[in-house]
């Protein structure tokens, strides 16, 4: 049996400062991290480039998911004023809009200007500067966008009503 002393003192302490004790020549350090560099920018451009497929083949449920995130954000972050019917209001606005994605009965430049009415509302909801008026605007943005509310009351599916009166008579 050996002594264990003496293996203890056989064995040298690494050195990691010092890249000459790793062996071979620097050169070479060089073109290894320069393949590793290549290897990883080129895993980060398939990933870059298959969320682009994704993206391109299915727009309706990015934008979909896009708009639950940003309803939650805003439910979250709403101020202390904003009441409980109000909030409803605003959910079911979100809700009518995905809806509306889901069938592709948007109107893109009106879809456009409702997204920046977010993407605002989101940053103030994170400063904490979100008003009561900004929520009110984008949920009456949305409504026109999943047409809901007052307009889509007017033009239920059995024709225009007004108060559940037909404005005009089934012939």
């Amino acid at each position: 049996m050996t002594d264990p002393s003496t293996e203890s003192e056989a064995i040298e302490p690494g050195a990691p400062f010092q890249p000459d004790g790793v062996g071979g020549n620097p050169a070479d350090v060089d073109k290894r991290a320069l393949y590793g560099c290549g290897v990883g920018c080129l895993t980060l451009a398939l990933l870059c480039g298959l969320l682009l497929l994704v993206l391109m083949a299915r727009p309706g449920r990015v934008l979909r998911w896009m708009l639950l995130v940003s309803e939650q954000a805003l439910v979250e972050n709403a101020p202390e004023d904003w009441g409980e019917a109000e909030r409803r209001r605003l959910q079911d606005a979100f809700s009518s809009a995905r809806q509306a994605v889901k069938r592709k009965t948007v109107d893109a430049v009106e879809f456009e200007a409702t997204l920046s009415m977010i993407v605002e509302c989101l940053r103030k909801a994170q400063r904490q500067e979100v008003r009561r008026e900004h929520l009110q605007d984008l949920t009456a943005a949305l409504e026109g966008l999943g047409e809901t509310g007052p307009v889509a009351e007017l033009w239920a599916p059995g024709g225009p009503a007004l108060w559940g009166v037909p404005l005009i008579e089934e012939a």
